[in-house]
């Protein structure tokens, strides 16, 4: 995986995680922008996809390049939660000048459910991707900061998030994320935003416990 931030923060990590097995169920795709920037993704489809039925949609911090590692949440198995879970570098310039396109393009080839995104952030990427998600909420249902928040938070911010759910799951453990994540949850709430916040019991600033099916579950709660 290239040593982009959120990479060199959990760089200890990722070796203890089995990688997921190659098949066709991961689909290895590169957009080509109105701007002719090129945009690689991976979108990863659940067990026993059907092309006509309709799945939620999660897009989080990912190379999105064949060889290279799925996002850490669900790298060990991202097929088997009855979801669409989307790999792409987020933390990019040219993904973040693209988003639109880009995400018009995963809706053209797949029905997204609601006809709206649901994102994911951790650790260090966590501003950057709030950021994203604040400047382009019109795509977004919900996202998810695990344990992440944005930098700050604006009555701007809180108008424009007004339609997306957010949620933010923080470990025991985890004192200083649990504080400022908590004050942005207070923001929200007092902005009347639909906000969750959770402290997983015994739980560190990552949170092993939650990799693969916990981790979904915890979306399940925001469709």
């Amino acid at each position: 995986m290239k040593k982009t931030i959120y990479a060199t923060i959990l760089a200890g990590l990722w070796v203890a995680l089995p990688s997921i097995a190659e098949d066709n169920l991961t689909q290895y795709k590169t957009l080509t922008t109105s701007s002719d920037t090129s945009i690689p993704y991976a979108v990863h489809l659940p067990d026993g996809f059907d092309p006509e039925q309709t799945y939620p949609v999660l897009i989080g911090p990912g190379d999105g390049e064949e060889g290279a590692d799925a996002g850490f949440y669900w790298r060990t198995d991202p097929h088997g939660h009855g979801w669409i879970i989307v790999d792409a570098q987020l933390w990019e310039a040219d993904t973040r000048q693209n988003l639109g396109e880009l995400l018009g393009a995963i809706a053209n080839d797949y029905k997204v459910e609601g006809g709206k995104f649901h994102a994911v952030c951790w650790s260090a990427n966590s501003a950057g991707i709030f950021r994203l998600v604040t400047d382009n909420a019109e795509y977004f249902h919900s996202i998810t900061g695990i344990a992440g928040n944005p930098s700050n938070v604006s009555d701007n911010d809180i108008e424009a998030l007004r339609d997306v759910k957010i949620q933010f799951i923080v470990g025991q453990n985890d004192g200083s994320w649990q504080r400022s994540t908590k004050a942005a949850y207070d923001k929200f709430r007092a902005g009347g935003i639909d906000t969750v916040y959770e402290i997983v019991p015994g739980a560190g600033h990552v949170m092993m416990e939650l990799v693969g099916k916990g981790f979904v579950q915890k979306l399940e709660k925001l469709r």
